[in-house]
């Protein structure tokens, strides 16, 4: 090796200065050097092959570097962008990132006195009225047989809309292949996959990975791309076999949800969608249950680290709470917000508030309770309980800068004070739920969301006269809102429910 001292070097060595540069940013760099060690090269015009060369040096560096850091980026939880890296990574510590569930059912059903035996067939529809948003629809889970002469029955029901037979593509004959199967929210595990060998369709089974396959394993597994993206992917041939080359020969079925969506309340899900016969009239007793958003990977940053702190044993309140909101149930869905209190030496109580909103049902507390009860140290008993909610009510007259319109002023305005009071809100940029159990409500607060919203030029508050105080085993919650909203010499009121409230949202989200 021949070693040139550091006085001779054309080019001597510099320590690298790590910046966030540009593509422009490295190419003015390069012809800063280029500048003073080469005087004699003066050109810089874009037709010179010199210049031309630093150009593609700075967009290849530029390319690199951007790949380097999201792999380095993609291998810390506290960083990690990629939501398949991030269920990998979640998956070393024992946590799950949860996705779209479906809500789940039972339906009540009247039939005519007089009708002979009927099947009511799985996949068969009914829906909620139609809104402004469309319906919402559930399908029968199984066949179910109606004798003759009944005049009513029940059936269970997810929520949800069945593709059937979808052709996903052709195969290549290469390794690791891919296939878009839908882009929006599928029912987590809900699809199933055949492949045709040029003989007859086969059934492929579904892994998480395909480090234990084998080169004849008929396995696929599934990844989201684009956190919307749903992708059926095939092995190599060694791990997982490649699926034989046939044109569309790969399909799939599934079912598409509307998650949390679903979670319909009561006495909603009034129509008969499908064609059937003697089925005079439908509805449900109990609302929808179990409907699951796709967990944003923010919040997974805060709830696969908590899972492992408490090592899935409850010996303090804080274990009970970060072990809480890991709770997840194809029944009930998961739990927003948890407080435990210590009600004595030997009694933990645990307040929960579900994620899709409201009271927890009688089945859910108990479900909670069980699954809990294991993870308790021995002398401790828990007890799971309804949390106390606290509407809190709010009128002001507000005054609006010029051109700004009322009634979308006013809606901005009920969308974020219900952001801010509702115990069920996640916050997208942090992915978790900012109201917890007994944090006031201050007026100071309320004035800033209402200020804050665009058009707002000052306004006056006269409800409430003072701030909320909120106990360790109650929540804030939307309540009733009244706004006088002046503009210009037109002056507008609003009042609105909490009902009203959450549904215009939910027709906003659809519109």
């Amino acid at each position: 090796m021949i070693l040139v001292p550091e006085s001779t070097r054309k080019f001597p060595l510099t320590q690298v200065p790590y910046l966030d540069l540009s593509v422009g940013d490295l190419f003015e760099h390069m012809l800063a050097i280029k500048r003073n060690s080469c005087p004699n090269w003066t050109d810089e015009t874009a037709s010179d092959p010199g210049v031309l060369l630093l150009w593609a040096f700075s967009v290849l560096s530029d390319f690199m570097v951007q790949h380097i850091e999201r792999a380095s980026s993609n291998t810390f939880i506290e960083t990690v962008t990629d939501r398949e890296s991030a269920r990998r990574l979640l998956e070393l510590i024992g946590y799950e990132l949860s996705e779209t569930q479906s809500s789940a059912v039972t339906l009540s059903l009247t039939h005519p006195s007089s009708h002979p035996q009927f099947t009511i067939y799985a996949g068969t529809q009914f829906s909620t009225a139609d809104q402004a948003y469309g319906k919402v629809i559930f399908e029968v889970d199984s066949d179910t047989i109606v004798n003759a002469d009944i005049t009513s029955s029940t059936v269970d029901c997810t929520q949800g809309e069945t593709t059937t037979d979808k052709i996903l593509g052709s195969s290549d004959g290469s390794a690791n292949q891919a296939f878009l199967m839908h882009i929006g929210n599928v029912a987590w595990h809900s699809e199933s996959v055949e492949v045709n060998n040029g003989a007859s369709w086969q059934a492929w089974t579904r892994v998480d990975h395909f480090v234990d396959s084998t080169s004849s394993s008929l396995h696929y597994k599934v990844e989201i791309r684009n956190e919307q993206d749903y992708y059926i992917v095939f092995g190599d041939g060694t791990n997982g076999q490649i699926p034989a080359t046939e044109p569309s020969n790969v399909r799939a079925t599934y079912v598409v949800s509307n998650g949390s969506l679903g979670n319909v309340p009561a006495n909603t899900i009034t129509v008969l969608v499908s064609d059937v016969n003697y089925i005079d009239s439908v509805t449900n007793a109990q609302a929808a249950t179990g409907g699951l958003d796709q967990e944003t990977i923010e919040h997974a940053r805060i709830a696969g680290p908590a899972s492992v702190k408490a090592l899935d044993r409850i010996i303090s309140i804080e274990d009970a709470e970060d072990i809480a909101i890991t709770y997840s149930s194809a029944s009930h869905g998961s739990i927003a917000v948890a407080k435990a209190i210590s009600a004595s030496s030997q009694i933990m109580v645990l307040y929960i508030v579900p994620a899709s909103g409201g009271d927890p049902s009688d089945t859910m507390m108990a479900d909670v309770q069980s699954w809990l009860g294991s993870k308790m140290v021995l002398g401790i008993d828990l007890e799971v309980k309804a949390p106390t909610y606290v509407p809190v009510d709010i009128s002001a007259n507000i005054y609006l800068h010029e051109n700004f319109n009322s009634d979308e002023v006013s809606y901005n305005i009920r969308a974020n004070l219900a952001n801010y009071l509702s115990p069920v809100y996640n916050d997208p940029d942090t992915g978790t739920y900012p109201h917890q159990f007994g944090r006031n409500v201050r007026i100071s607060d309320i004035y800033a969301v209402i200020d804050n919203t665009p058009g707002v030029d000052y306004l006056n508050l006269t409800l409430p006269t003072s701030d909320v105080t909120i106990d360790n085993n109650e929540i804030a919650d939307i309540g009733t809102f009244t706004l006088t909203i002046s503009s210009g010499t037109t002056t507008v009121s609003y009042h609105s429910t909490k009902t009203e409230i959450l549904r215009e949202n939910v027709e906003r989200q659809f519109s």
